[in-house]
């Protein structure tokens, strides 16, 4: 079956379609969000003169501006209001509100900045890991609204690279029930979006950027590898080895997991 790929370079929504009597699938949309004050702050954060508190603040303010395109196409619906002249009708949200579930611990630092764009959404967690041996998920937490099968969920996972993570969060959420999900993601690899759309061709992918972590590393890196962390100042090689006994080069590893298997 062969598949195509909706990207997106503006906020207007392509819907989702299935061409059943071609046997051809159209994938989710992969919404990219150009915009010139994401494109400015990304570039700040990725310099390595750039300090952790900074590095958080910036990370929130991305997710605040990606906010507004996450959320472009919410429904509304007229209610009437009493102005300091008149009644009116206006509009709000309509239905139940938003759910921000975020994938530990990388994806924390983007919800503060959807919940200063909307307050009122409530917030799950979930927490996921690999076997290093069977490299299968392992659940270890998982806490949503009660009411979450109701709501429009936005999955953040910042960095969006194999997307093996993802794809079982949204698996996860499709188990509580939820059929309106979002999936939320600062940087993503061509890799992870494939993973995505395939697994779940009914989940919109909004991105800041794509393909950047092949870009600076010049390999593939799972998310943790670049999560959203405490970033220690950079010491002179040195300072590093000054203690050294042994100095162990690791070459050609993909996957940034295999770093804690090989020291095991």
């Amino acid at each position: 079956m062969s598949g195509k790929c909706n990207i997106i370079y503006t906020a207007t929504k392509i819907p989702f379609v299935r061409k059943e009597n071609t046997g051809e699938k159209i994938m989710s949309e992969l919404h990219i969000i150009d915009h010139p004050l994401i494109v400015h702050k990304l570039s700040i954060m990725r310099n390595r003169k750039t300090g952790s508190k900074d590095f958080r603040e910036l990370l929130n303010e991305i997710a605040m501006l990606m906010g507004y395109e996450v959320t472009r196409d919410l429904p509304l619906e007229d209610i009437t209001i009493e102005t300091p002249i008149c009644k009116m009708k206006a509009k709000t949200l309509s239905g139940k509100k938003l759910a921000i579930v975020p994938i530990l611990r990388a994806g924390l630092g983007m919800v503060d900045g959807l919940l200063a764009l909307v307050p009122v959404a409530k917030v799950g967690h979930i927490g996921l890991y690999r076997d290093p041996e069977t490299h299968q998920p392992h659940e270890y937490y998982c806490k949503l609204p009660a009411d979450i099968d109701n709501r429009l969920v936005i999955l953040i996972d910042p960095m969006l690279a194999t997307g093996g993570s993802s794809s079982d969060a949204l698996t996860m959420l499709k188990n509580h029930g939820c059929r309106n999900i979002r999936l939320m993601c600062l940087v993503s690899a061509p890799e992870g979006v494939k993973k995505v759309q395939e697994d779940h061709p009914d989940v919109p992918i909004y991105t800041a950027d794509r393909e950047i972590l092949k870009r600076i590393t010049g390999f593939e890196l799972t998310r943790g590898a670049l999560s959203a962390m405490y970033r220690p100042k950079q010491q002179p090689i040195s300072e590093l080895l000054k203690n050294a006994k042994r100095v162990a080069v690791l070459e050609e590893i993909a996957d940034s997991t295999n770093v804690g298997a090989i020291f095991r």
